[in-house]
């Protein structure tokens, strides 16, 4: 044998099997083939008998009737992928009841619509066995019991997902839950929408199962009640279905249960079927630490709960907070034990920030709160305030961010493990901790904004055009020819911005858009820099690679386009994307390339202060123009 042959085969031969026979297999809607791209499924459950370690399902778009079942596990090295081709809404897949049952671990499911129809089961069902799965970029929708529903599985992450319409009017209601978790260990919610429930979005553990419950983390998600627009599932038009957005149970015999929520935005519960409706009702055998935490439009925003008759209360930690427009922001039962309330804000139209139930206040520890009004009797400690509305920025629109005259800058104490504000901004930036959920920064970087039209660089098919409605009178509009593009390194159609920046320090990007014929195929845009860099300045979104940020219009499926509209990268009604920094102080450049033609441009933002958590005009049909910085 020629020598060359011979080390072609040996290495064939020792490369790792879950490398070296990794297959595609493809499904296509009517298809009736072997899998391949040519000759594809027409079922997708035959690609989950056909995959092995290593092995991607690829599904095209269609609708699929049919209840699916994982077979096999993969790997560490080699999971087994099963996704939808296209974006999320391409692939649905749709039966009465159950649509997903995992049960084998190392598993990824990403891109498809998953519809149960308001059938009589969990539309996804996770097993005990389906460790190290991925849930990623999924809509799953119309449950008349759970829309997840996980029984102990270890290291699952559920990211990017929309979850919504768990309904069951049985009985008046009964609980159909968002997400409802058994004795799991390694949970993450990651950037979830969870909404319209009858029950909770997200329920821990209901039957206190052994071993318990362990480190689960909701992060950058949002969940949210409001009142049905029209009759669904038994319930009639103007119903608020749900309860809690998040409710726990764990038993005292077992091992404290541990919750980490941060930067988590709740709203909508109140008016509902139930007294005493709240948005985080924590309770029983539980450790949990709610950090960087809004809630709003609620009946009670945080119902803590101590031990009682059961010898089993919870221990909680809200720090960074911001609650507005409830009618209780706190209350506290059953002899809570321990309580922290730290570096908080209460904002306008709370009725009370604490409220009392069978409970004494002697596990209170309330330091560095901010309320707009009186200070409450429960917090008597130096560094709580009471203040008025010149103490924050906007507080009119709910804009708590703290003015430069406000009282609360450098009167407050250091506390273990706030380090930083809600936004990122470091701990101390005077001499003393700021009250409240907000640090004001020592240096003040103005805000950024820059009108389109002065773009340094422009390059392909945009074009500068005249027009009364945009800021300063001209935008820059990429003419509609159909096309779409993913993120290109090197792109063809593009525009330049060079803003100043300071090295650390957090901002938030905006940009107003306006998609010609209001259509939703010409409404967004990728966006990179030349330094940005994430939370742990790690580069991210850089210009010269594939990694951007996304502006989409549509604040949400289904809301529509109208005129100019505000965005910044996230996706979801009240969304917020991540903050950015950058790793040098000075002039950096933004690039905004081609994700769809047909959109113009007129204004983009980069504010460290102002516009943080509110973006400086409306979604859509905005007249907001500002003066150029």
């Amino acid at each position: 044998m020629h020598p060359r042959l011979l080390a072609v085969l040996v290495v064939f031969c020792l490369a790792p099997p879950g490398i070296a026979q990794a297959t595609e297999w493809f499904v296509a809607a009517g298809g009736t083939g072997s899998g391949t791209s040519a000759s594809p499924f027409g079922r997708i459950q035959d690609g989950l008998a056909a995959a092995r370690p290593g092995d991607t399902i690829t599904v095209g778009a269609g609708l699929y009737a049919e209840s699916l079942r994982t077979v096999r596990s993969g790997s560490a090295s080699a999971p087994i992928r099963m996704q939808a081709a296209g974006v999320r809404g391409d692939v649905v897949v749709s039966v009465p009841g159950r649509v997903l049952r995992v049960d084998h671990a190392w598993v990824v499911v990403e891109g498809f619509v998953l519809d149960g129809q308001y059938g009589p089961a969990d539309t996804v069902d996770v097993n005990g066995g389906a460790d190290h799965l991925v849930l990623r970029n999924l809509e799953i929708r119309r449950s008349s019991r759970d829309l997840v529903d996980m029984a102990g599985p270890a290291d699952v992450l559920i990211e990017d997902c929309l979850i919504h319409h768990a309904l069951n009017a049985a009985g008046g209601r009964t609980d159909a839950h968002g997400i409802a978790a058994g004795p799991v260990s390694d949970l993450t919610i990651r950037n979830t929408e969870i909404h319209t429930f009858s029950g909770d979005g997200l329920q821990v553990d209901p039957g206190r199962t052994a071993p318990g419950w362990a480190r689960v983390t909701v992060e950058g998600s949002r969940i949210w009640l409001g009142p049905l627009p029209a009759a669904e599932n038994g319930f009639p038009a103007g119903t608020v279905p749900g309860e809690n957005a998040i409710d726990t149970k764990a038993s005292p015999a077992l091992p404290r249960a541990t919750l980490v929520v941060r930067d988590t935005s709740a709203w909508g519960f109140r008016n509902g079927l139930l007294a005493n409706m709240a948005a985080f009702n924590i309770k029983e055998h539980v450790a949990a630490t709610l950090d960087r935490v809004t809630v709003f439009d609620s009946e009670i925003a945080f119902r803590l709960r101590g031990p009682g008759s059961t010898a089993a209360g919870a221990h909680v930690t809200v720090q960074n907070a911001v609650v507005y427009e409830s009618a209780t922001a706190f209350r506290y039962e059953d002899d809570i034990e321990l309580l922290r309330v730290w570096n908080t804000t209460i904002g306008g139209g709370v009725g009370r920030p604490f409220r009392a139930a069978s409970s004494n206040s002697a596990g209170l520890d309330v330091q560095n709160l901010l309320v707009l009004g009186p200070r409450p009797p429960e917090a008597p400690h130096a560094s709580n305030l009471g203040v008025s509305e010149d103490a924050f920025v906007d507080a009119g629109a709910h804009d708590y961010t703290l003015s430069p005259t406000s009282l609360a800058t450098d009167a407050g104490v250091g506390l273990p493990g706030v380090t930083v504000d809600r936004v990122g901004t470091s701990r101390p930036q005077g001499r003393a901790n700021d009250v409240g959920a907000y640090e004001r920064p020592a240096t003040q970087v103005g805000e950024v904004v820059i009108h389109a039209w002065r773009a340094a660089a422009v390059a392909g098919d945009w074009r500068l055009e005249a027009d009364t409605s945009a800021a300063g009178g001209a935008m820059l509009r990429l003419p509609d020819a159909g096309r779409s593009s993913g993120v290109q390194a090197l792109p063809q159609d593009f525009f330049d911005v060079f803003v100043p920046v300071e090295s650390g320090r957090p901002y938030r990007l905006w940009l107003r858009g306006r998609a010609e014929g209001d259509r939703t195929s010409n409404d967004s845009v990728y966006v990179q820099f030349s330094g940005a860099v994430n939370a742990k300045g790690k580069p991210v979104y850089r210009i010269g690679t594939t990694s951007a940020g996304r502006i989409v219009l549509e604040d949400c499926p289904g809301c529509g386009l109208s005129g100019w509209g505000w965005q910044d990268t996230a996706s979801g009604i009240g969304a917020l994307g991540p903050l950015l920094r950058f790793d040098t102080s000075g002039i950096q450049t933004i690039r905004i390339q081609m994700r769809e033609d047909g959109l113009a441009v007129d204004q983009i933002v980069l504010s460290p202060e102002r516009y943080l958590v509110a973006p400086p005009g409306a979604p859509r049909d905005d007249d907001t123009r500002l003066p150029e910085s």
